[in-house]
């Protein structure tokens, strides 16, 4: 009988602990931290260009005209994201990406700092 790798044999009053035998790790080596970042660059790009018909079937899109590219620093990107409504920002930033205008990596930075904002501002700390 077993109860917590403990087994209790016939006979005997005092339990004989078993190791338990270890399951064979994985031998696939885990993929590098700048593979994985790549991969997440490429679905995003792929994401955002299936979302806005440049990869697919096209797409009609309604958004605020805005002028951003790799050029242009994340201060000033997000200055130029101050200027439109707050539930389009997102888009565009996908939209620039999607069209090529900004790198994978940039957009995510600022995706990131966007979803913080709404994040701080959802809390009542920015208006």
């Amino acid at each position: 009988m077993q109860i917590n790798n403990l087994y209790y044999h016939e006979g005997m009053e005092d339990p004989v602990y078993k190791k338990p035998v270890p399951k064979p790790v994985s031998q696939t080596p885990l993929p590098s931290l700048e593979e994985i970042l790549d991969k997440q660059c490429a679905e995003l790009v792929e994401l955002a260009q299936v979302r806005y018909g440049i990869k697919g079937s096209k797409v009609e899109v309604q958004l605020t005209p805005l002028l951003i590219h790799d050029r242009m620093s994340e201060k000033h990107i997000f200055s130029e994201l101050s200027t439109i409504p707050d539930h389009e920002r997102a888009d565009c930033v996908l939209y620039a990406l999607a069209k090529g205008e900004i790198s994978a990596p940039l957009a995510n930075r600022v995706l990131s700092t966007l979803r913080v904002i709404q994040g701080v501002k959802s809390r009542g700390h920015l208006s």
